[in-house]
């Protein structure tokens, strides 16, 4: 189904309201249905028809399938990941590969350790970041499984994770969960999976299956659930969710469409964003469109929301991390292009944002000045308690997460790591603690992802 976004949509123009209040004009679902990730960015078009009532042939399926009416599952969740460069594994099959390299702890000691700020030179703000990340969580997630471990081996004497010298230290890791039928010879290597959809197409927002979009429903008005003081809504019903970090019991984290929504504060932020701006445009559609049903405002209101992180991804995010001609002009849809994420753009290229992160979150007013005292992002991972929206002047909302974040300076694009990610990351070492740069040099191990040299 074919979106054409608004042109020049930001975040804070959703922030305050200033997006269109009708669903764009849908092109014939009959015409291009499925498009990749660059589907329906805007080009300065504004539609202005009345909208078609949503209907099945209009609107995205939860889980990705049926884009490509060809190859119905490209894109989809729950399939292998592709690669770009052949499987690397130590036996040709399934084995990791390293066995005969430093440990990945050593190499991120070597290479990541960053002692002090280093600020990007293009004066980026701390939301390229935040938005990679919200992006991150809508096209790829990798997820571990719960039999085979490849722990990181910790160098003796390492300051954060064995100052007693005992050379015993490892920091965990489960490998991947595998692909169904793959790892069974040189032929047929071992695969990972998506578990989410490949597209840009708000499944952070809404799930990937429609059991996960169903139990985030308030099926009242085309609306979407909340709590109090128009937050997310708390997993109450048992849905899966991320806690890594267990600061916070398991009732108390936050749902959306994605497991990981509740990693810090200004991710929370964005999510709550776009959940409130959901129900704001269902509102307006409910209003223009009295005689349509809660199927079909949900509906409308989410093909806008797709839309909207469509044409930010496009006009603001990739624009400003790459250079405003990187991108070339969308020339059409082309049904012979595979959308499904690629081994390498998830288990490496894309993990570049992890050296953007500062380390601390800032909770800033409108004016620029402090609303509350910034958060160490050791202290945020999972935190859903440091809102708190019945505080006055809304300094327990969203709002000074984002303002924060669209005010402060993220750091380089470079190798180097702070310290609350490769020392800290989810707690303490020794206390659940974790190095997030050594946990990806292993993930691309365990994944049979193939070296520079080879």
């Amino acid at each position: 189904m074919r979106i054409s976004a608004p042109a020049r949509i930001t975040v804070a123009a959703i922030a305050i309201g200033l997006v269109l209040p009708t669903v764009p004009a849908l092109a014939d679902p009959g015409h291009g249905r499925g498009q990749s990730h660059g589907e329906g960015r805007g080009q300065g078009d504004r539609h202005h028809a009345r909208p078609q009532s949503p209907t099945t042939a209009t609107t995205y399926s939860f889980d990705g399938s049926g884009n490509n009416v060809a190859q119905p599952t490209w894109g989809s969740a729950g399939i292998a990941l592709l690669r770009t460069a052949k499987a690397a594994y130590a036996d040709g099959v399934t084995t990791p590969t390293g066995s005969s390299r430093p440990s990945a702890r050593a190499i991120s000691n070597a290479l990541s350790a960053q002692e002090s700020s280093i600020v990007n030179d293009r004066n980026l703000s701390d939301f390229v970041y935040v938005w990679g990340q919200f992006l991150d969580h809508d096209i790829d997630l990798t997820e571990s499984g719960a039999s085979e471990s490849l722990p990181i081996s910790v160098p003796t004497g390492d300051t954060w994770f064995d100052p007693a010298s005992t050379g015993t230290k490892e920091i965990g890791l489960k490998r991947s969960v595998v692909a169904a039928g793959t790892g069974t010879s040189a032929s047929n290597p071992r695969e990972q999976v998506n578990a989410v959809t490949a597209f840009i197409d708000g499944s952070q927002v809404y799930g990937s299956s429609k059991t996960r979009a169903d139990a985030l429903r308030s099926f009242t008005g085309g609306k979407l659930r909340t709590s109090t003081g128009n937050m997310l809504p708390f997993n109450t019903t048992g849905l899966a969710n991320a806690n890594d970090s267990h600061v916070m019991p398991d009732s108390k984290l936050y749902v959306a469409g994605d497991v990981r929504a509740n990693e810090n504060p200004d991710l929370i932020s964005l999510q709550t964003l776009f959940m409130r701006e959901h129900n704001r445009l269902a509102a307006l559609q409910a209003s223009a469109h009295p005689s349509w049903t809660d199927e079909q405002l949900f509906q409308a209101a989410r093909q806008l929301v797709i839309a909207e992180i469509q044409s930010i991804t496009f006009n603001e995010f990739l624009p400003a991390l790459l250079g405003r001609q990187a991108i070339k002009p969308y020339q059409g849809y082309r049904s012979s292009v595979n959308p499904s994420i690629t081994n390498e753009f998830a288990t490496a290229a894309y993990r570049f944002g992890h050296s953007l992160l500062d380390s601390e979150l800032g909770r800033l007013n409108n004016d620029g000045s402090k609303a509350a005292p910034p958060l160490s992002l050791a202290e945020s991972f999972f935190n859903s308690g440091v809102f708190d929206p019945t505080k006055a002047g809304r300094v327990g909302d969203i709002d000074p997460f984002l303002k924060a974040a669209a005010t402060g300076n993220t750091q380089e694009v470079d190798l180097g790591v702070v310290d609350e990610l490769r020392n800290m990351l989810f707690g303490p070492p020794g206390s659940g603690g974790f190095d997030l740069a050594a946990l990806n040099i292993q993930r691309g191990r365990d994944h049979g992802l193939a070296d520079y040299n080879s």
